[in-house]
């Protein structure tokens, strides 16, 4: 029989963020003007945390995708988006939990979000590719920290079924 853990926050989110990401590019064909907007990964999140005393945190965070030329998205937390715990031994989260290499690239990412060809290789598999994970980051050690994170075969959207911890 399955068990379902309530987390009730009395806190309001700590941040909002969001990033809009659009074109709109106006061509003239034969006698008409044509007007076209192009959305290339919009997004709004909000996360937050809430004390639990003794040194232990719960930490969420839920990012989904917007698009302001219509359509877009139909799946609610569909970047990422996470529960977790923080504390003195670390940060344990779990849900849409974003990889270490989209961390470590996050600031150099010519793909914003996605890197087909890594993706194809097998190598690096991206948050938006992986709804269910579990990760746990260390704490700093005198300048060293690591991270390992459980990625589950479920996730798997072809024949190819990779299960790996990053």
């Amino acid at each position: 029989e399955g068990r379902n853990i309530q987390l009730q926050l009395t806190e309001q989110p700590s941040k909002a963020q969001g990033q809009t990401n659009n074109q709109v590019k106006v061509t003239k064909a034969k006698s008409r003007i044509r007007t076209k907007i192009s959305d290339f990964g919009s997004f709004i999140g909000f996360k937050g945390s809430e004390d639990l005393g003794e040194g232990l945190k719960a930490v969420w965070q839920l990012e989904q995708d917007v698009s302001v030329a219509g359509g877009g998205a139909t799946q609610w937390g569909n970047r990422e988006s996470f529960i977790g715990l923080a504390g003195e031994f670390g940060t344990l989260r779990a849900g849409r939990v974003a990889n270490q290499f989209d961390d470590a690239s996050q600031a150099i990412d010519p793909w914003d979000s996605n890197n087909d060809v890594a993706s194809q290789l097998g190598i690096f598999k991206r948050h938006d590719d992986m709804p269910v994970s579990v990760r746990y980051d260390s704490p700093d050690f005198s300048g060293f920290s690591g991270s390992v994170q459980f990625v589950p075969a479920q996730n798997s959207k072809s024949a190819y079924t990779p299960a790996y911890v990053d």
